[in-house]
């Protein structure tokens, strides 16, 4: 049975239930890449001239750079003094990414649960936005705010006292790590908000999510590869910055796929459920 593999063999069966519904993954976050890239792209049409473009272009190859820290934020506040319509467009960006990421969890979890319990769910139902797509929606805009606020404390910190700055990051992530199980407990546990909040609390302690960040990153560290190298001729092809743009967003979203995949993973690993209910 699926269930006893998770409990005895977690790591091959979250590789399992990936390659089931990789291509749905991959299919969806298509779908919202080029629903993002083209509002982003008339976005920034509308607000940026040929020559803030140019420099919106130099501006992200010095973010990917070796640059300092310091740098690249003297930069980017240059910019957006510059042309500070690009101060709006950055929150409204952000909305858009919470919620098609939402939707990708949803929708995700979803066919995951038709994967391994059997459901008869319609496409139509899986695909269109309900409750438990609010639920997640305001979960990931919680988490936004939580995640900003924390990164700005970790790196204000780590500029003057760098240790400091380290032990506070650490403790940030576990903190995150800890509510990993609520979007599953919502989609496949069929919790409510407050009821699938304290479950992944109550279920991962510090000691799990520590063990949980080592091998997520390890595993993960291989999907990216995974990706990098699906994306390489495409993006060797064509230089183009749209393009892209476009791309990094494919990849982006295919990653948030397959941290839904994880954690659902991580949900059937750690729950209470009847063996008889899963797929064999």
């Amino acid at each position: 049975m699926i269930y006893k593999e998770f409990k005895e063999q977690p790591v091959t069966a979250f590789y399992k239930i990936l390659a089931g519904s990789f291509l749905y993954i991959m299919a969806v976050s298509l779908f919202i890449s080029a629903l993002v890239f083209v509002l982003g792209k008339l976005g920034l049409e509308q607000i940026l001239d040929a020559a803030g473009l140019k420099k919106l272009k130099e501006l992200m190859e010095m973010q990917g750079s070796n640059t300092d820290l310091k740098s690249k934020s003297e930069a980017m506040n240059g910019f957006i003094k510059q042309y500070p319509s690009f101060s709006i467009f950055i929150p409204c960006t952000i909305f858009l990414l919470v919620v098609t990421m939402a939707y990708l969890f949803n929708v995700s979890q979803l066919f995951i649960k038709k994967q391994l319990m059997r459901e008869t769910t319609s496409w139509w139902k899986m695909l269109t936005p309900g409750r438990d797509y609010i639920k997640i929606s305001i979960y990931l805009f919680l988490i936004t705010g939580i995640v900003f606020s924390a990164m700005a404390f970790t790196v204000i910190t780590a500029m003057n006292y760098p240790l400091m700055g380290l032990i506070a990051g650490f403790i940030f992530t576990i903190m995150i790590v800890r509510n990993i199980l609520f979007i599953p407990g919502v989609v496949l546990g069929n919790m409510s908000f407050i009821d699938s909040l304290r479950y992944s609390l109550e279920t991962i302690s510090s000691g799990r999510a520590f063990k949980i960040q080592i091998f997520g990153f390890l595993i993960f560290l291989i999907l990216g590869f995974i990706i990098s190298g699906l994306l390489y001729f495409p993006s060797e092809i064509n230089k183009a910055l749209w393009f892209q743009i476009f791309l990094n967003l494919f990849a982006f979203y295919i990653q948030i796929g397959c941290v839904s995949v994880g954690i659902a993973s991580l949900f059937i690993r750690y729950g209470n459920f009847q063996e008889e209910k899963m797929a064999d």
